[in-house]
């Protein structure tokens, strides 16, 4: 009977204890869930914490952004930026509406997106700064004549920057072409501009700078000194002489010179003998005899320009001595035929004009060696038909101008062997009508130029 009992208690025992030993895991997790909700406080207030330093730091950041908005000056012409920040706002609004989405960002995102819009607009506001600034600085000059060019072409309704950058039109009209492109020329051409107005003008950053006719002397040409950005540089028609070309010493990326009709001669030219980058050299109208160019011999110039000034042979001699010539204009000069013979180591020269000179056909002679030449300009010469025949062999000739010279139909057999030839001036020559046909026939492809003389009517 004891036995039974014990059994029975132990049987009944058994169920308690895997009850117990079932409620076990829950008992952790009520006890686990208690720990947790006794340090949940603490945390609550950790993320509260983090969230209003988020808050405030983009708040921070929002209002430096409009700070700098406000201070820069940047495009609040008009409410362009008010327009701009309420078309967002719309957008979103009609997204969410259309998708049935609520948009959410994390403050650590809006903080982020913040960031780097301030920064972005740090960068457009301080760029807006500078041209806000350089456009009161031209405003105040533009009455004396002074204009700015930039780097910015039309193309239809488009812009092209140098950059290669396409803009459309209404972009441009928006914030202008000196936003997206950088000053490219700066042009000073009326009579007030003098040395004051030259010097306090900034001229730092303009490739190109234009100065002419002014009361510009070798005084002012001291604005002009150091300027390492300059390229092309045009001065014409002003005081300056031999001694304000010191000043230009310093430019040394200078390509381009233009000093036409000013008063300088072979002995200013001493000073351009360390402009090593120097290609064009404009002398037209000076007192440059060509001496001078003995300063340039070695350096790269192509093109040069003499026409009108009083060139001697040991000037062309020295021009014989620039390999590198491309283009040469000795228009309204006093050279002769036998003057020409120093050009015949010009093996590279291109193009030649040689107007209203004394040359005639044996002047010619001296040019068939120039086999790389394509433009030759006669107008105006001593250039008969005979002297033609010097041309025959000049099988890079694409251009010829005989505009005023005394050419026949005779001369024209000599230039249907010029197979080259794609323009021809006849102008004002003794050709006829019957001449200019054949060599049409001949040359198909040479556009002629000749218009026939209307026959004079005597009186009665």
């Amino acid at each position: 009977m004891a036995d039974t009992t014990s059994t029975a208690t132990s049987a009944k025992a058994a169920p308690d204890a895997t009850t117990s030993d079932a409620a076990t895991p829950e008992t952790a997790s009520v006890q686990a869930l208690s720990s947790a909700a006794g340090t949940l406080p603490v945390r609550r207030r950790a993320l509260l914490f983090e969230r209003r330093v988020l808050t405030f730091g983009a708040l921070a950041v929002t209002l430096a952004v409009l700070a700098a908005f406000w201070y820069l000056g940047a495009a609040w012409v008009n409410g362009q930026a008010l327009c701009a920040v309420l078309a967002v706002m719309f957008v979103w609004l009609v997204a969410g509406s259309t998708l049935r989405h609520r948009f959410r960002f994390g403050l650590r995102t809006l903080f982020v997106m913040m960031t780097i819009a301030a920064v972005l607009f740090a960068l457009v506001g301080k760029r807006w700064y500078d041209i806000q600034g350089r456009r009161r600085a031209i405003a105040a000059l533009e009455p004396m004549g002074v204009s700015v060019r930039y780097s910015v072409r039309r193309e239809g309704d488009w812009f092209r920057t140098d950059e290669g950058w396409l803009l459309p039109s209404w972009l441009i009209d928006v914030l202008g072409e000196d936003f997206f492109a950088d000053p490219f020329a700066i042009s000073l051409s009326q009579s007030q501009i003098d040395n004051q107005v030259l010097a306090a003008t900034d001229l730092a950053g303009y490739p190109y700078v234009a100065v002419c006719l002014c009361n510009l002397d070798d005084d002012g040409m001291a604005a002009l000194a150091g300027l390492v950005d300059l390229e092309s540089l045009q001065i014409n028609g002003t005081r300056i002489s031999d001694a304000g070309l010191a000043h230009l010493s310093g430019c040394v990326n200078l390509t381009f010179l233009d000093l036409s009709n000013d008063n300088v001669s072979d002995t200013g030219l001493e000073h351009l003998a360390g402009l090593a980058k120097l290609q064009r050299l404009d002398l037209e109208g000076t007192r440059v005899t060509g001496v001078g160019l003995q300063h340039l011999r070695g350096s790269g110039l192509t093109m040069l320009n003499l026409s009108a000034a009083p060139v001697t042979t040991a000037g062309l001699a020295e021009i014989g001595r620039l390999p590198a010539l491309v283009s040469l204009r000795l228009d309204s000069t006093g050279i002769t035929d036998a003057d020409l013979a120093q050009l015949d180591r010009l093996t590279n020269l291109q193009y030649l004009r040689l107007i209203n000179t004394n040359v005639g056909d044996a002047g010619l002679a001296h040019l068939e060696d120039l086999r790389n030449l394509e433009a030759l300009d006669l107008g105006g010469t001593l250039v008969t038909a005979d002297g033609l025949a010097h041309l025959a062999g000049m099988n890079q000739l694409s251009s010829l101008d005989l505009e005023r010279c005394r050419i026949s139909d005779a001369g024209l057999t000599h230039l249907e062997h010029v197979a080259s030839l794609r323009q021809l001036n006849l102008e004002g020559t003794n050709v006829t009508a019957a001449g200019v046909a054949r060599l049409r026939e001949a040359r198909p492809g040479c556009e002629i130029r000749w218009t026939q003389p209307t026959p004079s009517t005597s009186a009665p």
